[in-house]
Order: structure tokens, then C-alpha cells, then sequence
């Protein structure tokens, strides 16, 4: 290359080529500017405040807030101080410095309390949506009834569920089990003290609890007949009942068959209720259990009962309305 030309080149900030470089080898490289003469050098820019914790900080509350929502938030606020949010504070106190102070950067400290966060979120999170129908049925005994002596504090279902970390799923069902226990004792006392829709409302409570069941537990008690039910294949049923004293249930059933009519399909008690025992063949006094947990179990529970009873001839007759079984 000519001097002129490397003169050239070099006016224009671009170096001259190494010596002996082949023909369309490297291009040449523009040099750094320069700082014009006669201007101060300016001072160097403070880095910008690194926004990526407070981000996920904001990820890590929407989080907790969807286990809010799961939960529901008076549930939620009556639960003890929870581990998610005492880690939410701590992280919130290192955002808090990093926008105050430019140029800070994110603690290794910071960063660990933010993946504990996640994790322990996201577990939490977990062991609501598996246990959310009965977290949300037992909190709803405590608001119906209060604490009943007996019954443990409802702290001990919310401390292994909030207050651990990580959530402690033994103890929740082991909370679970003893607040049920606690609950079956002592709701049989003072029911016969309560008017018509509390007596209703506890039965259905004492039901699901597994503290009050029919006798026999399976089957049906007595199968008569009743003004109140219609012709062919419905009548009245009626069962003693174990764990409340001094009622009985009765029931106005009816038989589906199959298209053969050999055999029952289903047997359902549309209309259930309790009424004292000593006026269990009087008219009037019932109380109606609408609950369709408890008529679905009922139905289910008879179901290969009345599918025997069906094949017997003295039943068949009384399902057919031809011959009644009458009350003693």
C-alpha cells in the first residue's frame, strides 16, 4: 500500500493493515474516538438500579395472593403470621434499599430468600388445592359453632398448613382428624335445645363428621306404607339412628327398574327427615334434612338392599302396592 493511502486510512481513524496481510484478508478496524481537545472527561455513570429482585418480589406476592384466593381470604387472615409472608417482608426490606441507594445490587442473601419464597409458595399452594374442600368445610365448623369445649383451636389446622416451612401435610390431616373428633362429641350435646333449622343443620353437620349413622349402617330400617307416598313402587322407610339419642329418620322412597322390570336400578329417597322417637308413628313433628350429601349416601348405602328385598316375594308385594307391611 502506498504512503499516501495509509495516510489516508489513518486521517479516517482506521489502521493500516499488518504487513504482509493477503488480499482480502482482514478489513481494517476503525480506532477508538478520541476525546476532542479542550473538553473535560466526563465522570462515569452510576449504574442503574438493578430492578430484577423487586420483579420478582412482585411475582412472588401474586403467588401469595393466588393462595389467598384459594383459600379465601377471611380463611387466610385468620390463619397464624405466615412463613410466606414474614419471607415476603424480608425480601421487600432489601427492594426497598436497592431503590433508595442507585447502583446496589442484588444480595446473595436477598437472592437465596426469594427462591425460598418460591418454593415455599408453590408448596403451600399445592396442599391447598388438594385439601381445599376440607379446609374450607372445617373452617366452616368453626364459624357455625365456635370452640366448643373439646375441640382443639382452630390454630393447629393453620399452623402446619401457614405457619411451617415447608408445610407440614402430616400434621394438617392429623389436625383434621382430631378437629373431627372434637367436633362428633361434642355437637350431640344441647341438640335437643336448638329449634328446627339448627337441628337440621346439625344433624347434617354430625352426618358428614361420621358422628351420627343410620342402624343398620346399610340397608333400609322398616318399609311401610304411607299417605304421603304414591302408588307402585314408592312407600315409606325409616331407620334408628346411632349417635343421637331419642331420633329416628324416615324417608319417602321410591324403586327404578330396568326396561324388563327384573330388576331395581336405583332406589331414591327424594324427601328425608327426623322427628323425635317417641313420635315416630305420629303424624307431623319431622324436621327435613335437604342436604344432598347425606340423601346420596343414604341411597347409596341401601341400594343392594332393596335389589334383594326386590327378589323376595313378600316384597315384591309390597313395592307392587298389592300387599303392605303394616307398623306395629
Amino acid at each position: 500500500m502506498s504512503d499516501d493511502k495509509q495516510a489516508w486510512l489513518a486521517e479516517l481513524g482506521f489502521k493500516p493493515p499488518a504487513e504482509g496481510a493477503a488480499a482480502g484478508g482482514a478489513q481494517p478496524v476503525a480506532a477508538p474516538p478520541q476525546q476532542p481537545q479542550g473538553q473535560a472527561a466526563q465522570p462515569a455513570q452510576p449504574a442503574a438500579p438493578d430492578l430484577n429482585l423487586g420483579n420478582r418480589l412482585q411475582a412472588a406476592q401474586k403467588a401469595i395472593a393466588e393462595v389467598r384466593q384459594a383459600l379465601g381470604k377471611p380463611i387466610y387472615q385468620l390463619g397464624p403470621e405466615t412463613a410466606m409472608d414474614d419471607l415476603a417482608r424480608s425480601v421487600d426490606s432489601w427492594v426497598n434499599r436497592q431503590r433508595a441507594v442507585p447502583g446496589v445490587q442484588n444480595d446473595q442473601e436477598a437472592d437465596q430468600t426469594l427462591q425460598r419464597l418460591a418454593t415455599l409458595t408453590a408448596s403451600v399452594k399445592a396442599l391447598v388445592d388438594r385439601h381445599k374442600d376440607r379446609i374450607q368445610s372445617t373452617h366452616q365448623l368453626y364459624l357455625d359453632h365456635g370452640a366448643l369445649k373439646g375441640v382443639p383451636a382452630a390454630r393447629s389446622m393453620w399452623q402446619p398448613l401457614l405457619g411451617n416451612s415447608p408445610p407440614d401435610e402430616t400434621a394438617l390431616l392429623a389436625s383434621f382428624k382430631a378437629i373431627d373428633a372434637g367436633f362428633g362429641a361434642a355437637l350431640p350435646g344441647g341438640f335437643d335445645d336448638l329449634d328446627d333449622s339448627g337441628k337440621a343443620k346439625r344433624f347434617v353437620d354430625l352426618w358428614k363428621l361420621g358422628a351420627v349413622r343410620t342402624d343398620p349402617a346399610t340397608g333400609v330400617g322398616d318399609i311401610y306404607v304411607s299417605s304421603f307416598d304414591g302408588p307402585k313402587d314408592q312407600f315409606g322407610v325409616s331407620w334408628n339412628l346411632k349417635g343421637l339419642a331419642g331420633w329416628v329418620l324416615h324417608g319417602h322412597a321410591k324403586l327404578q327398574w330396568d326396561d324388563r322390570l327384573e330388576n331395581v336400578t336405583a332406589f331414591d329417597t327424594p324427601r328425608i327427615h327426623i322427628k323425635p322417637e317417641a313420635a315416630a308413628g305420629a303424624k307431623g313433628g319431622t324436621i327435613e334434612i335437604a342436604d344432598a350429601g347425606v340423601i346420596a349416601d343414604l341411597n347409596g348405602s341401601s341400594l343392594k338392599h332393596v335389589q334383594r328385598l326386590a327378589k323376595n316375594r313378600h316384597y315384591a308385594e309390597i313395592f307392587a302396592r298389592t300387599k303392605f307391611k303394616k307398623r306395629s
